[in-house]
C-alpha cells in the first residue's frame, strides 16, 4: 500500500510505503494513527481510498473520529454499505 498526506493545496507533506503481503483495511488504519501522532490535522481532513480500504470497521473508525472519507467500491456491492461519509 502507498499512503500520501497532501495539504489543503495538494501539496505533499508525507510518504509511506508497505509490504504488499499486508491486509490493507488494516495498514491503512495504523497509516491514519501514524498521521494524525506526526501531523496536527486541522481543519477538514478527508481520507481517499481504493475498494479494498472501505471496510465496515475503517468506515465506523473514520466517523467516530469525525473524519470524511472517500473510498471506491465494487459495481454491485453496495447494498448494505453505510454511505454518507464524504457527502
Amino acid at each position: 500500500m502507498v499512503g500520501a498526506l497532501l495539504s489543503g493545496e495538494g501539496r505533499p507533506i508525507s510518504m509511506t510505503v508497505d509490504e504488499g503481503s499486508r491486509v490493507d483495511h488494516r495498514v491503512f488504519l495504523e497509516r491514519v494513527d501514524e498521521f494524525q501522532g506526526r501531523f496536527p490535522l486541522v481543519g477538514e481532513v478527508c481520507w481517499v481510498a481504493d475498494k479494498g480500504i472501505g471496510t465496515r470497521e475503517v468506515i465506523e473508525e473514520l466517523k467516530k473520529r469525525g473524519f470524511k472519507y472517500i473510498f471506491g467500491i465494487m459495481e454491485g456491492y453496495t447494498q448494505g454499505y453505510p454511505f454518507g461519509g464524504a457527502g
